[in-house]
This record gives structure tokens, sequence and C-alpha cells, in this order.
């Protein structure tokens, strides 16, 4: 995938529960993640936090 070109949308209808499109939207961020690493970029700092917490601490 040329990701400076080309771009990922997700549709997901508004009319479904709040949780059902958080799930959805979540499985299908994971999933188009996994198949395309280049998509979703983690900084140095990221990729040793096990919390949020401990990536925000990492920023400062």
């Amino acid at each position: 995938m040329d990701t400076q070109n080309e771009k990922w949308v997700m549709i997901i209808d508004e009319n479904l529960p709040l949780g059902l499109i958080a799930n959805t939207a979540a499985i299908m961020g994971i999933t188009l993640g996994k198949e395309n690493p280049g998509v979703v970029d983690f900084s140095d700092p990221a990729q040793s936090c096990h919390t949020y917490q401990e990536y925000i601490e990492n920023l400062k």
C-alpha cells in the first residue's frame, strides 16, 4: 500500500449500538494494522510501554 497516496476508510452504520460501533472499528483497525504493518507507525517511546500512562511519561 502506498501510504502517501492511498487512504483506508471505515464506513460503519451509525444506527448500530455504540458498543457495536466501537467493537467493529477496533477489530477492523487491528486487522488492517496486522495485514498492513506500515499503515500504523509506532514511535520508539510507544514500543517499550505497557500502559498509556507510561507512553505519556516517555513523551516528556
